[in-house]
């Protein structure tokens, strides 16, 4: 399995606030060398073409998608485009769309949408909330990094510590910071929990993650 964790920067605007991060992919050799393999789009319409074989829609896939229509290995560029999307092209050839703050994106450029990034809490403050279909398994912004830890133990998720927590300052108050991975058992399905500019800095205290980060293998 290999997992792309995303690397976030942040500015800082006017008065202190955060503005949105800016996220940076970057991809193992070994998923650019998969990537190589796969079947090259037609010149005329790049990364726009799914590959004659789809990749794996698992049943944990299934329960946590899909998000405003699209579910991970499953939905094309061509049928997000006919849902009303706007699909934009990175400078490395990859094409992804944002919908409700987030940015579901085509890493591997196989023409399926694979990871699904840009979630965070800052969203909240402008009318975005987590989908539904979350909210239900118990995802909340008010879960504290122990009960994000227990609850995806819950739903059959092993996890790995990526980064331990530490207290950090921003904005002149205490603040927790860390990053969990959460993976299905069956290796199909992961979250990157990133914990960073909360309201505290104990692992018990409620509204300390920042932003959710998908990604489908």
């Amino acid at each position: 399995m290999v997992v792309l964790l995303p690397q976030l920067t942040f500015a800082q605007g006017a008065g202190g606030q955060i503005k949105r991060p800016v996220k940076k992919v970057q991809q193992s050799s070994l998923r650019r060398a998969q990537a190589k393999k796969t079947a090259q789009p037609a010149k005329d319409s790049p990364a726009s073409v799914p590959t004659k074989t789809p990749p794996i829609v698992s049943q944990t896939i299934r329960q946590f998608f899909p998000v405003w229509g699209i579910t991970l290995n499953e939905t094309t560029i061509k049928q997000a485009k006919s849902m009303g999307y706007k699909i934009e092209t990175y400078k490395d050839g990859s094409k992804h769309f944002v919908s409700h703050g987030a940015d579901f994106r085509d890493d591997d450029k196989d023409g399926y949408f694979d990871h699904l990034g840009g979630i965070s809490s800052i969203l909240v403050s402008k009318g975005f909330e987590l989908p539904e279909e979350w909210k239900s398994k118990g995802f909340s912004w008010d879960n504290s990094y122990d009960r994000w830890i227990q609850l995806f133990k819950d739903l059959g998720f092993s996890i790995k510590i990526e980064r331990g927590p530490t207290v950090k300052e921003f904005e002149g108050r205490k603040t927790l910071s860390a990053m969990v991975i959460a993976t299905s058992l069956d290796n199909t399905l992961y979250f990157v929990l990133g914990f960073d500019f909360g309201e505290s800095y104990q692992t018990s205290s409620p509204r300390t993650i920042f932003s959710l980060y998908v990604g489908a293998n």
